[in-house]
């Protein structure tokens, strides 16, 4: 150390500097800061450490809100399945519903049944309102239900459709009235068994499935099948007047009286797309394929009435006021893209809702902005052979209007 200069081991340990300076404790302090600052050597194990617990804590996250990063999509999809209702129903809360649909179906195993459900928002949920027997239809102000009537006398069997005002009670036939036809054709022993079936219901018109065997003894079994439109009003006449008198009473209505201008009325033939009808036809209904309702007409090889016939397409669109808002607004491969099992398909007015039937199941999707959701909303359970005979949409007011009555008529 030359003269003059300053040892700072020896001052700093003796005592204060003529000036300001460093005290023991402020010395150790600047020491140890200059340790820390020094450059420390690499340690990969302990970078593994960190990754490890970073992915440790993203998989516990993970799970937490559904997602399992070793999982496969089939065990997804799985876990999603067994989701109930309710929860499906809360988890569609987001997307806005004002859209609700009456259902009305036919069960063919083994007898005829009909049944009709609402489905409409409640509570902020989508719910099944209310499910009863028959088919509860709206008829302008007001609500009416078509049912079946059996009626069997000795050998002789009718079943038979009704309607009526659904704040009234279906009038049972009386004993007596329903025995033979009006032409008065029948001969002694004679056995009759009549049936009718609801094809396609709208909030005016009714398509019904006629099919009647008279057997003897003595002659051959005469068979008379029959496909026929009339207005929801004119089955009441089959109550306590009997099945008799309810042929008489009631109308069958063309082609041409109720399309209308669709059909060249002024021509014996009308010709469409290469195939001809004549709008004067009594025998025609509707049947629901993929999403809409298909007008058919009944052909018979022997030109006449009675015995077999087949039915044929009519490549004539229904009206709308007919079928009530039969277009899908999303494509068929985009309802397939997310229910692959769908056999048909309805969506809302107001876009907000997708019904899919299946084989075995109605499922409800909500929707918004052109995008079905990929989870339904609600699943409800088709019994064996059912198949669609009404959809009928409710908006703005209405939806809790038809709550409110439907519970009223259906519940019962």
């Amino acid at each position: 150390m030359k003269q003059g200069d300053i040892d700072f081991e020896k001052e700093l340990a003796e005592g204060p500097l003529p000036q300001k300076g460093f005290s023991d404790e402020l010395r150790r302090k600047i020491e140890a800061r200059i340790e820390e600052q020094k450059p420390k050597p690499f340690r990969p194990w302990l970078q593994w450490t960190g990754a490890v617990s970073l992915l440790a804590v993203a998989a516990v996250t993970g799970l937490s809100l559904g997602f399992n990063p070793w999982g496969n999509q089939e065990e997804q999809v799985s876990e999603a399945g067994m989701l109930d209702n309710s929860d499906m129903a809360a988890a569609a809360v987001q997307v806005p519903i004002r859209s609700g649909i009456l259902i009305g179906l036919r069960s063919d195993d083994p007898d005829t049944a009909y049944r009709t459900l609402y489905i409409a928002p409640e509570q902020e949920k989508l719910r099944e309102i209310a499910e009863g027997r028959g088919i509860l239809v709206p008829y302008k102000q007001e609500f009416w239900k078509v049912e079946p009537l059996v009626y069997q006398e000795n050998d002789d069997r009718y079943l038979y459709l009704t309607s009526y005002p659904a704040e009234q009670k279906a009038a049972l036939p009386a004993a007596g009235v329903a025995k033979s036809p009006p032409d008065g054709s029948l001969l002694p022993n004679e056995k009759i068994e009549h049936s009718e079936k609801l094809r396609f219901a709208s909030n005016q018109f009714l398509s019904v499935e006629e099919s009647e065997k008279i057997s003897s003894p003595v002659r051959t079994a005469v068979r008379k099948d029959a496909v026929w439109v009339t207005q929801i009003p004119l089955l009441s006449g089959a109550g306590k007047a009997g099945f008799s008198a309810a042929v008489s009473f009631r109308k069958h209505f063309s082609l041409g009286e109720v399309l209308g201008s669709t059909v060249q009325q002024s021509a014996p033939k009308a010709e469409f797309t290469g195939r001809k009808f004549d709008p004067s036809t009594v025998e025609w209904t509707l049947k629901r394929r993929q999403g809409n309702w298909i007008l058919q007409t009944a052909e018979r090889a022997d030109g006449g009435t009675g015995g077999g016939y087949s039915l044929r397409d009519l490549e004539v669109h229904p009206p709308e006021w007919l079928v009530n808002h039969d277009g899908l607004n999303f494509s068929w491969n985009e309802i397939r893209s997310v229910q692959p099992r769908a056999v048909d398909a309805l969506t809302s007015p107001e876009s907000d809702l997708v019904v899919v039937l299946t084989d075995r199941q109605i499922l409800v999707y909500p929707s918004q902005n052109n995008h079905i959701r990929e989870q339904p909303a609600l699943t409800i359970d088709l019994r064996p052979h059912e198949s669609l005979v009404m959809a009928q949409w409710a908006t703005d007011h209405y939806v809790q209007e038809w709550s409110d009555k439907v519970r009223k008529y259906l519940l019962q």
